[in-house]
């Protein structure tokens, strides 16, 4: 189809075009103004008037353009239309053969010179009972055909597909065959008459009526039929429901915006806190605006992006319900940072061997699986001891950043386990010198002593007196 160039009407049709849907159009002539005709995967479904870009409402001028446009694309088979026009050119063409015929019989057969007296003859007679057979023959022909035109009309309006094609048939066959008989008559009639039957003044038959009778009655069996009628009220009703998904196309037009808006509204969240905080939001929004997308009627429309604004609004309430956790979680993932780099540094001044900052990085590394777990959860908006956890991993994160910061030389640094022992000998070298300190020796005995009395020894002795 001859494809009209004008960015106006390709706006226009993107607003009634379904998604993924193929469209192709074209202009038209009808009467004195211009069309565009419109088609859907191949399926003729919008006639707007060029200069207005309006659809075309009117019953009358609808078919009328669906009529020239299926004529000046040769698709058009038969119509009302058509029924009309094989009407109109049989009776022409009965109509003037039927003067002839008339005067045939008026001034031939019904002569009682010619039919009583030249009929007698052996020539004439023979060339009357030829003649006048043709014309008695003709006479029924006529009327048969006539009866099958005037079914015409009547089963174009009714739609009757193979009713019109069995009548459509008759009229190309009778036509044909009257054709052939008026063409044997035709001399006989001349010589009967003095003329032709073109030529006689007073009837002056014409062949072309019946000849377009015939031509149109065999090209609409070729092209089908076409029902114009029934085209343009199938039209009108899609114009519904094309204007439906008109508004369809705005509502999902808005839709993009709020998943816009939603999809802004994560990435800024999640710059700003390291996580992507409303995943399960906006998988839940992503749903819907696919079932906005692909709706094709106002109501399930409306009910799609109602649904997406809700969950938009959930989006952002949500993100108050766990702002606190993200706050944890990013100043973790800031320690974290900073602890990679000075455990990078101790790397490089102490060695990759140092075993403190094997310890370290093995830490680290332990610290940086759990940070991620965490933030895990918080995506899939599971809240569930997140403060605590990501409280202690930025603790613990803060811990492993001061000690690789200020790690010592190897050298400087005292074992722990000596310094364990050395207070352990000291502790016990205290308490020694403590326990000698307030123990005092036994009082001194003369050695004369050791011979006195048992009594008095074992008095003295045993018990010394604390008296002077």
């Amino acid at each position: 189809m001859p494809v009209a160039e004008a960015a106006t009407i390709e706006n226009k049709i993107s607003q009634f075009r379904l998604k993924n849907e193929t469209a192709e159009y074209a202009e038209v002539t009808s009467g004195e103004k211009a069309y565009y005709i419109v088609k859907f995967e191949s399926e003729l479904s919008l006639i707007f008037e060029k200069e207005s870009l309006e659809l075309v409402e009117d019953d009358l001028v609808l078919q009328q353009v669906i009529y020239d446009f299926f004529d000046s694309t040769g698709q058009l088979g038969f119509s009302d239309v058509t029924a009309q026009e094989i009407n109109n050119s049989f009776y022409e063409a009965y109509h003037s053969y039927g003067i002839c015929s008339d005067l045939f019989y008026e001034y031939v057969e019904n002569n009682f010179f010619v039919r009583d007296y030249q009929c007698i003859e052996t020539n004439t007679g023979k060339a009357c009972d030829i003649a006048f057979s043709y014309r008695a023959n003709l006479t029924d022909q006529w009327r048969d055909l006539k009866t099958e035109v005037d079914k015409i009309i009547p089963l174009s309006l009714g739609g009757e597909t193979d009713e019109i094609t069995l009548v459509l048939t008759s009229i190309r066959d009778r036509s044909k065959a009257i054709e052939t008989d008026v063409s044997g008559f035709d001399s006989y009639y001349s010589f009967f008459r003095g003329y032709f039957l073109a030529d006689d003044p007073e009837c002056g038959y014409s062949a072309a009526p019946l000849r377009a009778t015939k031509t149109k009655a065999e090209n609409s069996i070729e092209a089908g039929i076409t029902d114009i009628k029934g085209e343009a009220s199938r039209i009108k009703s899609l114009y519904e429901l094309r204007r439906d998904i008109s508004v369809v196309k705005d509502i999902q037009g808005r839709g993009d915006a709020v998943m816009e808006e939603a999809q802004t509204f994560a990435n800024e969240v999640e710059e700003m806190y390291l996580v992507d905080a409303v995943r399960t939001k906006m998988v839940r929004l992503d749903d819907a605006f696919d079932a906005l997308r692909n709706t094709t009627n106002k109501e399930d429309a409306e009910n799609a992006y109602a649904n997406m604004n809700t969950i938009l609004t959930e989006m952002k309430s949500f993100l108050e319900t766990i702002r606190s956790d993200l706050e944890v979680y990013s100043q973790a993932a800031a320690i974290m940072q900073n602890a990679s780099t000075s455990i990078s540094r101790a790397k490089t001044k102490f060695g990759s061997g140092d075993l403190r900052v094997k310890e370290m990085e093995t830490q680290y590394l332990d610290l940086g699986q759990r940070l991620d777990n965490e933030r895990s959860e918080l995506e899939i908006g599971n809240l569930a001891n997140r403060t605590q956890n990501l409280q202690i991993i930025r603790d613990e994160a803060q811990a492993i950043d001061a000690r690789a910061r200020t790690l010592p030389a190897p050298e400087s640094e005292i074992d722990p386990l000596i310094i364990a022992t050395v207070v352990v000998l000291v502790l016990s070298m205290l308490g020694l010198i403590y326990i000698f300190r307030i123990r005092k020796p036994p009082k001194e005995v003369d050695i004369k002593e050791l011979y006195a009395r048992r009594e008095e020894q074992h008095r003295d002795v045993v018990m010394p007196s604390t008296k002077k």
